[in-house]
């Protein structure tokens, strides 16, 4: 009994009555000024949230993310709801907090003092699992809605008591008989009467009752076809509270593809029969599965047509690398199996089958397990390329006879071997001689690359000190250097690095990235020759500081005929066949070549070449 108290006593206990309430309840209370800014927050909001409530003070509710979780229209409705100073009621958002979000649900009032606004008061709590909740249930709901079957739920008593989007399309013919609280019979009725539905009264009953039967003991998914030529898949489940759950799919679009497959199929098979090459198909044991007609004309082995498949399945792989060894004399049937078929990996061989006949070989592993072995007569077409290549090479070599003469003539006449030249006319020399010159490396090129087309390209290997192959090819491009007001330095690092290299075509490939060094840097650049080794590896690089090479050129800048293309540098003059020599020649040293470049800041190539021995000094 607390009545014989004094007044602050009572107040006292009141008070410690309000604190333990406040402790054992899962609402907290707060308080906020004028400005909507949090003055007072409860202690037990600290038990509740983990957040002490001096971190909310002085924030508003924008400050904890409550604008971030609200559309436009809602906001203003809520900020028009402040400034009238009207009470709100379970006001839910997330409350972003130093290390969580937390989703908290608020109500409060308003309050004055001496009849003047000073802010809310009101209570929150934490509904992050009701929100949670009701997301993940969303998330159902809107997964079912939008699945691509036929969704309903039917309770214990077989009453509909939800059903998803596609089922209400399904039904919309009969939307009061397939709405939410019908009968599964009452459904079923309905939906079996459907125009152009002509059974008799006891044949619809008969199949009313027999989907009754099917739907109140669920078994094995089963097939049938609506009244208007739907054809569906239908599976049901009962539910551990008697629920039961029957998904129906739309398989009329699935028949219809078969069918389609099938006239593919017929497509693909007559395509396989007819095309002119030669096909065989293995399956996973690498025996053969099928062939077309095809095969026998291009081995010349017609004979075979009439024997009977499952003994051509034993013998053709034989029979095909027995002709194929004979225009290879050099590999024994044996090796010439392998060659055809590797099932881990593609296979890629050309060979003479008879003195006028040559063949290309494509084999593959198929996706679905097999191979696929494909065999091109292109005949004609290495003819045609011989034909070509004879061109090229006869008009290459005709015109690089008269055109060194011209250069020389050019060269003897510019060097005062006809008298005094007028500098107007050594100006015009100039742009002759250049031009040739031009001529001339175009030429080489073209050679270069047909002889590496017929593997005819050789290096004449020696031990060499590219210390001195670099300084004898950065020393032969000083003069064009000096035409572009470009610098050139050299880093030789430690110095005496020995390499096995053919001398005349390492030059080439140091005039090529010298060249294009130069001619892509500015007036008064620099370009930077650097000597370094790595591991057994010596790296000879050449650093400019041009535009730098695009990215969607870098991964191709080393192919045939290619050449960067932007505004600042597609009118420097070139073929795009100078890196892609320089590349088969590196690599024919058993090196390799490559480039860092950034757009704007310039480009390095560079080239490793393995080391043989490392001088003293």
């Amino acid at each position: 009994m607390v009545k014989d108290c004094d007044p602050n006593t009572l107040l006292k206990l009141e008070r410690q009555r309000f604190a333990d309430f406040q402790r054992a309840a899962s609402e907290w209370s707060w308080e906020t000024d004028e400005q909507h800014r949090f003055t007072y927050m409860s202690p037990n909001v600290r038990e509740i949230t983990g957040i002490d409530p001096e971190w909310h003070y002085g924030k508003t509710r924008e400050d904890l993310g409550f604008r971030e979780d609200m559309d436009e229209r809602a906001w203003l409705a809520f900020q028009d709801l402040l400034a009238q100073h009207k009470p709100f009621t379970n006001l839910t958002y997330a409350r972003r907090g130093p290390d969580t979000v937390t989703w908290v649900q608020t109500s409060g009032v308003p309050f004055y003092e001496n009849g003047k606004f000073r802010g809310y008061r009101g209570s929150g709590r934490v509904v992050t699992k009701e929100i949670e909740t009701a997301k993940l249930a969303d998330r159902l709901t809107n997964a079912i809605e939008n699945m691509g079957n036929y969704f309903s739920l039917w309770d214990k008593n077989d009453r509909l008591i939800f059903c998803n989007n596609l089922f209400r399309q399904l039904n919309v013919r009969i939307p009061e008989q397939s709405g939410i609280g019908v009968t599964f019979s009452d459904y079923m009725r309905a939906a079996f009467n459907l125009p152009p539905f002509t059974a008799d009264p006891e044949a619809t009953e008969a199949i009313v009752a027999d989907r009754i039967r099917r739907h109140k003991h669920p078994g094995p998914p089963f097939e049938f076809t609506r009244s208007d030529g739907v054809t569906a898949l239908i599976v049901e489940h009962k539910l551990p509270d008697g629920m039961t759950a029957t998904m129906s799919t739309d398989i009329t679009r699935q028949k219809e593809i078969e069918k389609d497959r099938a006239v593919k199929a017929e497509i693909v098979e007559t395509a396989f029969r007819t095309i002119p090459d030669g096909i065989i198909v293995l399956g996973p044991d690498t025996n053969p599965v099928t062939w077309n007609d095809y095969l026998f004309t291009l081995f010349d082995i017609e004979d075979l047509k009439t024997t009977d498949p499952d003994e051509l399945r034993v013998s053709l792989l034989s029979v095909i690398s027995h002709k194929i060894s004979t225009g290879m004399p050099e590999a024994g049937q044996t090796d010439v199996s392998a060659m055809l078929l590797d099932p881990q990996q593609s296979s890629h061989i050309e060979f003479r089958l008879d003195m006028n006949k040559w063949v290309e070989y494509r084999g593959s592993p198929m996706a679905g397990g097999g191979y696929l072995m494909i065999f091109h007569d292109f005949t004609e077409q290495r003819e045609l390329d011989r034909m070509k290549s004879q061109f090229i090479s006869t008009v290459s070599h005709e015109l690089r006879t008269p055109l060194t003469s011209i250069l020389g003539s050019l060269g003897l006449v510019k060097g005062g071997a006809g008298g005094e030249i007028p500098a107007p006319a050594r100006d015009i020399l100039d742009i002759g001689i250049n031009n040739g010159e031009r001529l001339l490396n175009l030429i080489n090129d073209i050679l270069d690359l047909e002889k590496i087309s017929h593997d005819e390209f050789e290096l004449e290997l020696e031990d060499l000190a590219l210390d001195e192959v670099i300084e004898s090819s950065v020393n032969a491009n000083l003069g064009f250097a000096d035409r572009y007001q470009v610098g050139l330095y050299v880093d030789r690092g430690a110095g005496g690095f020995t390499v096995s290299g053919d001398r005349l075509r390492l030059m080439q490939v140091m005039d090529n990235l010298l060249s294009n060094a130069v001619k892509f840097s500015k007036p008064n650049d620099e370009v930077e020759i650097k000597i370094a080794a790595r591991k057994d590896m010596v790296r000879v690089s050449v650093t400019d500081r041009g535009p730098g090479v695009p990215k969607k050129f870098q991964k191709t800048i080393f192919d045939r005929f290619v050449q960067v293309d932007s505004s600042d540098t597609r009118s420097i003059a070139g073929t795009g066949l100078g890196l892609c020599i320089c590349q088969e020649i590196i690599t024919g040293h058993g090196g390799q070549i490559s480039l860092h470049s950034t757009a704007a800041v310039g480009s390095t190539f560079y080239f490793e070449l393995p080391m043989i021995k490392r001088s003293a000094g």
